[in-house]
């Protein structure tokens, strides 16, 4: 149709800003967003040992037994923060990370779905986190390269997450 326009996410330049960014980082990894079933599999495959992570959201879509084993880690928290608290965070960790998404309806909303295949765009997470100066490792979208390039180092699964967030903890200059 000659009538559709995308408009991409945005952020609110008050709210995310580098300004405040704290050098003394409260933690190596943060991630604050809906936890959907596909994000807590990637969560819980991830070997965190060693790794300060504060990885938070709302975790009602999750199976009970896969979010046991994403809290046994003890890096999971079932807590929703107010925005300007996810930006105080992604100002103070050294590395934030953006889980796709994946996980939504039949046009009914009768069936939930999963089709990574058809995953494009980046959320509004990512921009707002990179508004606010904080260093993104993203699962991989095609958006995400065609924004950033090879500045946001992508992931596919629970294996390379791990190898990208120890490489670059291992290498802060990078």
């Amino acid at each position: 149709s000659k009538h559709v326009y995308y408009l991409p996410h945005s952020y609110s330049r008050d709210v995310h800003t580098p300004i405040g960014r704290k050098s003394d980082d409260a933690h190596d990894v943060f991630f604050c967003g809906t936890i959907y079933p596909e994000r807590a599999k990637i969560i819980s495959e991830t070997n965190w040992s060693g790794i300060d992570a504060k990885i938070c959201g709302t975790w009602a879509l999750v199976e009970e037994g896969l979010e046991k084993t994403c809290f046994d880690h003890g890096v999971c928290f079932d807590e929703v923060m107010p925005n300007s608290e996810v930006a105080k965070n992604y100002r103070s960790s050294k590395i934030v990370i953006n889980f796709g998404r994946t996980y939504g309806w039949t046009p009914d909303y009768e069936e939930r779905i999963t089709d990574i295949t058809n995953s494009y765009s980046v959320g509004p997470r990512v921009i707002e986190a990179i508004a606010c100066g904080a260093f993104v490792i993203s699962e991989y979208r095609p958006e995400i390269v065609a924004l950033f390039g090879d500045s946001v180092p992508t992931f596919r699964n629970a294996q390379e997450l791990e190898e990208l967030l120890r490489f670059y903890l291992d290498n802060p200059q990078l």
